[in-house]
């Protein structure tokens, strides 16, 4: 849910052509998985959230704030951590999960 919000402001107040298409497929993507895992969560009997977690909704209100000039830079960088993180996260479920 936090990388389709931020997604979508990407593609509003991005400066650079580069973000604001990058926010449409993080849009699209992001979408497109959460849709699947809510119909494998309502298989399983699993509430999934409608809204961010309390951080996340921290990092949508700084990213509200932001000018176009700093508003690339930051949501670049936002991105690229978050998806490490994710990645890490992957890696460490397939080694011992």
């Amino acid at each position: 849910m936090t990388e389709i919000k931020l997604g979508k402001m990407a593609g509003k107040h991005g400066a650079s052509e580069a973000v604001k298409e990058f926010g449409k497929h993080m849009v699209a993507d992001h979408s497109k998985s959460g849709r699947t895992l809510q119909q494998l969560a309502s298989k399983l009997g699993i509430t999934v959230p409608d809204e961010p977690m309390e951080k996340h909704k921290d990092a949508i209100k700084t990213f509200k704030g932001l000018k176009k000039d700093n508003f690339d830079a930051s949501y670049s960088a936002q991105m690229v951590n978050d998806h490490e993180a994710t990645i890490s996260l992957f890696e460490k479920e397939a080694e011992n999960g």
